[in-house]
């Protein structure tokens, strides 16, 4: 008899085969699918911040103020240009990843609802609060503001601020802590996380309320800070840009709900 064949070496499988099929969670984290969730907010921010902030009321959002000073400090010019950065971040990360440019409208409208729902802890506690926790880091200008010059504020603060504190400050930190302290991966994002929430706080001007409140209310952003970055480390950037707001859009509409027009 010849020799058995029981014993048949395994045979390849292409990669095509092995790779298990996207649920939702991988769709929302795609880069090119993030940027399909974030150019309606981009364009309604480009065009009605010059309407409504800088022009209208004269407001003008602290996070993206320091990106553009970012870019000026090294010779680029021009009040879009963080937006422009920002999608050509992302359109890179979707070139590197050589994925599909397919978009699935579903998961798009599933992380509106995400994004909605996990606001939702973070302004309980804010109307808990009270009131000043709903006004802090805002003027009289914001209340006369109509809902589109809200939804307006709304989403570059959401854009803006996760860019700088998430998308960039706390890879940053998280880098840094690795490189120079020589941290292991979880307590250098544990320390990027609470650096960067430091930092989130400090954009926020309380300066008008008293010590206590004030101390009370620095650590309340503190922890919002914490919780955003969470969000950005398990759901990706889409849904912490997208939680963060849909939270300032309701604390807008908290401070005069009756001033929606």
């Amino acid at each position: 008899m010849g020799r058995s064949t029981s014993r048949l070496p395994p045979r390849r499988v292409s990669s095509a085969r092995r790779r298990v099929p996207r649920g939702y969670a991988d769709h929302s984290m795609r880069p090119v699918t993030v940027l399909a969730f974030l150019a309606p907010m981009l364009l309604a921010y480009e065009i009605g911040s010059v309407k409504y902030l800088l022009n209208g009321a004269g407001l003008e959002l602290t996070a993206h103020r320091l990106l553009a000073e970012f870019f000026h400090a090294f010779g680029a010019l021009g009040i879009h240009l963080p937006a422009f950065s920002l999608v050509a971040v992302f359109l890179v990360l979707h070139l590197r990843a050589g994925d599909s440019w397919r978009v699935r409208p579903g998961t798009l409208v599933v992380m509106a609802g995400e994004s909605v729902l996990l606001a939702c802890p973070l302004l309980v506690l804010a109307l808990i609060l009270g009131r000043s926790a709903t006004a802090a880091g805002t003027d009289g200008a914001v209340e006369t503001l109509p809902m589109a010059g809200k939804l307006t504020l709304a989403f570059g603060a959401g854009l803006y601020e996760e860019m700088l504190f998430r998308l960039i400050g706390l890879n940053l930190a998280h880098a840094l802590a690795i490189a120079l302290l020589r941290t292991p991966d979880f307590q250098a994002k544990a320390l990027a996380l609470v650096v960067t929430a430091v930092a989130f706080s400090l954009v926020h001007d309380l300066s008008a309320l008293g010590g206590g409140e004030r101390v009370l209310l620095r650590l309340y952003f503190i922890g919002a800070g914490i919780y955003f970055g969470l969000i950005y480390l398990v759901r990706g950037f889409g849904v912490a840009v997208g939680a963060h707001a849909a939270y300032d859009l309701m604390v807008l509409l908290a401070i005069d709900p009756t001033n929606g027009g």
